[in-house]
């Protein structure tokens, strides 16, 4: 029986995603690359592949490097290369991973999640998102969240977490849509972290609900700066 999974099949510890991502990988280059044997999938353009590859060869050298001295800023690549590489894989799966000739099997194997067969109902998240700055830490700005109004920091019925929406930016945003680093978060608080370049510049930010199904979002906050230190 397929299973209907979170939308967060990406694991969240980054030895996790580690593993995770080099078993996908390994997976679609077993099936979609010709060694031999005509591949089982050919639907997948091998350019894309190439992508993938590199982006895993990207993710993983920016992740080895913590495991030795290292410094904040290697700390800073390593998040970017992961969003660069979430920012990826999540299309490709969509395009490539989520129907025939893929199997459910296939999808169990390479630990993405199958979408389930029945209807369930879901409710919708109408609650909004108020948001707190804390800029007491030099590089990091820590956001503490929660329902608008609320007098805990309990998530709304249906919500996974938070998606934080945010830039660095030297003028006033009109749009959300500018705020191009998009992190979900589980728990609040949720920090950013920044470079010594950025220092004394400001940060847009905006956070939204989203739920345990991809197509279940909240509306965006109003947009918020703050000081980086």
């Amino acid at each position: 029986m397929p299973t209907d999974q979170s939308r967060n099949y990406i694991p969240r510890r980054d030895a996790d995603f580690d593993g995770w991502l080099e078993n996908l990988v390994a997976y679609v280059v077993a099936n979609a690359v010709s060694v031999g044997p005509p591949p089982r999938w050919t639907h997948i353009p091998q350019a894309k592949i190439q992508e993938l590859q590199a982006i895993l060869a990207a993710w993983h050298a920016a992740f080895v490097k913590l495991e030795g001295p290292h410094t904040s800023a290697d700390t800073i690549t390593k998040d970017e290369t992961r969003l660069h590489a979430e920012a990826f894989i999540r299309p490709f799966v969509k395009q490539y991973l989520k129907f025939d000739p893929v199997t459910d099997a296939d999808r169990v194997n390479m630990r993405i999640h199958n979408e389930s067969h029945t209807h369930t109902k879901h409710g919708r998240i109408t609650e909004l998102v108020e948001v707190e700055s804390d800029s007491g830490t030099i590089r990091q700005v820590t956001l503490r969240y929660r329902v608008k109004g609320a007098a805990n920091r309990a998530k709304p019925e249906y919500a996974h977490g938070g998606e934080c929406a945010s830039a660095v930016l030297d003028h006033v945003p009109t749009s959300v849509d500018e705020l191009v680093k998009r992190e979900v978060s589980t728990a609040s608080p949720h920090t950013l972290y920044f470079t010594e370049e950025d220092r004394a510049k400001k940060v847009y930010y905006s956070f939204r609900w989203v739920g345990t199904r991809e197509e279940m979002e909240g509306e965006w906050s109003e947009i918020h700066w703050a000081i980086i230190p």
